[in-house]
């Protein structure tokens, strides 16, 4: 089985695309440097924050499905 932090990597430059980390971290209050940890798998993002973003959130419909995915990987492990 893959990483989990590959795993979320993967999602996260998948849902990236066309998008800067910048676009994702202000929709979800994190820095553009927290964003690239996760999109270069170096961390994975923190599934209370993930979980909040789905709950809470008046985040963008693709954020909202970009953490619905990642989390599904804590789920799945």
């Amino acid at each position: 089985m893959t990483d989990i932090k590959q795993r979320h990597a993967e999602i996260t430059r998948r849902f990236l695309v066309g998008k800067t980390l910048s676009d994702l971290g202000r929709q979800i209050d994190r820095t553009r440097q927290e964003v690239y940890m996760w999109k270069s798998g170096k961390q994975s993002p923190p599934a209370v924050m993930l979980l909040k973003i789905i709950q809470l959130s008046a985040a963008d419909d693709w954020v909202i499905d970009w953490a619905e995915e990642c989390l599904r990987c804590y789920l799945e492990e």
